[in-house]
């Protein structure tokens, strides 16, 4: 799923159609220096503050100069002491730090106030995201494990200019249309929110049934909150057959799963215009659970239990390879090996999959292919041998945010050799990660979650669940600061079926929700729900 390029034409269109946006984010920032000192606002609602600002002891840190950092200068730590800085969190709020490290000898660690420590893994300048809690007034950062050659270096500390926390949306759902069936795919192309699963109506919150479809898909209008009858859709038949995944291509939607088309040669992937509905291109695929657009490539991709690329304008196989495979005897229940969630990042292909080795090379849960499909051999996450892989998003602080299945949780990485950040255990697979205003979102069918790296949630939703009472109720559905705080105050109840939420899309400010729920917060709403704003 391409959730950057998403993300950045929904901030474009809320700037465009909102200039007094601008004009209140430029006074902003003028308050901010006056109160603040020499600090610099990096967008609207950060500011930073340079590493050599910052209070610091008369010994174990220095100052140093050169071109590649913010200002020319930053803070170097050459003993394990603290620097600190004013903030105000009146909620709580994360704290950025753009920082690293030398690599010779040892490994140099920061942590912020109080926060388990976190390895600066690279010698070039890298974001590092701290949790402060509630109330904090001020930033302050210890270096670990530093000595010659493994010192730490802080070039900057960004923050939020008013230190509170992400507006989530209502708890409560919106009068919206519903379906029979699961939903495992939201995308969407201007007013049109495409749903794919495996349904067969589209109903009314009272029950009446809207339309009857027979392809696994819906279109509804996100502003007048309508089914839309678009009659060009295609025709996605066969036994079993179902929507997996779907992802777009500029202005069109590729569409993966389980699916018959017109021929014996056309199946499984299909791209759409994604205003009309009308089918743009058919693919000879194997079946699949995850599609990928590489626009700048011409292609388009599958993912089953190897990676296929396909030419998308006229749909010749290009190659099929990085084959996964599963080492049964590492589970209790063994998933079926495949690619469960595909992300392009530049030249590199992220992908989450239930593997144990990707092209007879060992590998677990993550892996790094180019856009040949070719594994880097060397790189490796550093999961759990019991897990794997489900749902996988490089967000906006760089790095990997990995839900997975087995051993149930989510984990931060590193792009640099697949370093574990944090991680949260879950009591049930987190079968899909999002981003929302600098904010994880998870969905899955968990009804517990870890706020502290050591809490253990147990499984199931019995005598297995949360054994040592460790951990917080968020049933279906949580979020999460980048440096793992889990948000408080949020917490909407997804209910029904075992597996509840399997999808989520971000439409500004809005949530919009898929899986095998029957209500949200006690609101009946089968399979599809969307969450927006509260109402001042």
């Amino acid at each position: 799923m391409m959730r950057q390029s998403e993300t950045m034409r929904a901030a474009s269109r809320l700037l465009l159609s909102h200039p007094i946006v601008c004009l209140l984010a430029a006074l902003a920032a003028v308050v901010v220096l006056g109160v603040l000192g020499p600090i610099k606002v990096v967008h609207a609602a950060d500011v930073a503050v340079e590493g050599e600002n910052f209070d610091r002891p008369a010994s174990g840190t220095n100052v140093i100069t050169g071109a590649g950092y913010s200002g020319g200068a930053a803070l170097k730590f050459t003993a394990d002491v603290i620097a600190s800085h004013p903030v105000n969190c009146s909620a709580p709020c994360d704290v950025v730090l753009m920082a690293s490290g030398g690599q010779s000898g040892g490994q140099a660690t920061f942590s912020v106030n109080g926060s388990d420590p976190q390895a600066l893994t690279s010698t070039t300048t890298t974001a590092y995201t701290f949790h402060l809690p509630d109330g904090a007034n001020t930033i302050s950062v210890k270096a670990g494990g530093t000595g010659p050659g493994h010192n730490a270096f802080l070039d900057v500390a960004k923050f939020p200019a008013d230190g509170g926390s992400v507006a989530m949306p209502s708890e409560t759902p919106d009068q919206t249309p519903m379906v029979n069936g699961p939903v495992r795919a939201i995308e969407q192309v201007g007013t049109n929110i495409w749903v794919g699963g495996k349904f067969t109506q589209v109903k009314q919150r009272n029950g009446t049934v809207v339309a009857n479809v027979s392809n696994n898909l819906a279109v509804f209008d996100s502003q007048t909150n309508q089914y839309k009858d678009i009659a060009a859709l295609p025709k996605l038949g066969g036994t079993g057959a179902e929507v997996w995944d779907m992802t777009l291509y500029g202005e069109n939607v590729l569409i993966a799963g389980k699916f018959s088309g017109p021929t014996s040669t056309q199946k499984n992937l299909v791209l759409v215009d994604g205003t009309t509905g009308k089918e743009i291109q058919w693919y000879n695929a194997p079946s699949l659970k995850s599609a990928l657009a590489a626009p700048n490539l011409g292609r388009v991709y599958g993912g089953g239990v190897s990676l296929t690329a396909f030419d998308k304008d006229n749909g010749t196989p290009l190659w099929s390879q990085a084959k996964t495979t599963v080492n049964t005897t590492l589970y209790p229940d063994a998933p079926t090996p495949g690619y469960r969630d595909l992300e392009l990042d530049g030249k590199t292909i992220w992908a989450a999959c239930a593997c144990d080795a990707v092209g007879g090379n060992p590998a677990k849960a993550l892996v790094k292919l180019n856009t040949e499909g070719a594994p880097e051999a060397l790189w490796r996450a550093a999961a759990d041998s019991a897990s794997w892989g489900m749902s996988v998003l490089k967000a906006t602080d760089g790095a990997l945010y990995l839900g997975t299945g087995g051993s149930d949780d989510l984990a931060k990485y590193e792009t640099t050799g697949g370093t574990l950040g944090w991680r949260r255990d879950t009591s049930g697979s987190v079968q899909v990660v999002e981003e929302m205003d600098r904010q994880l979102v998870i969905g899955g069918h968990f009804w517990k979650v870890a706020d502290q790296q050591s809490d253990n949630c147990g499984h199931g939703r019995s005598t297995d669940l949360d054994p040592n009472g460790q951990c917080q109720i968020r049933k279906g559905i949580a979020a999460y600061s980048f440096s793992g705080g889990l948000d408080p105050d949020w917490s909407p109840t997804y209910a029904g079926k075992y597996s509840l939420v399997w999808a989520l899309h971000v439409e500004g400010a809005r949530l919009h929700t898929g899986g095998e729920f029957l209500t949200v917060n006690g609101v009946t709403q089968n399979y599809y729900a969307r969450l927006s704003p509260t109402s001042p």
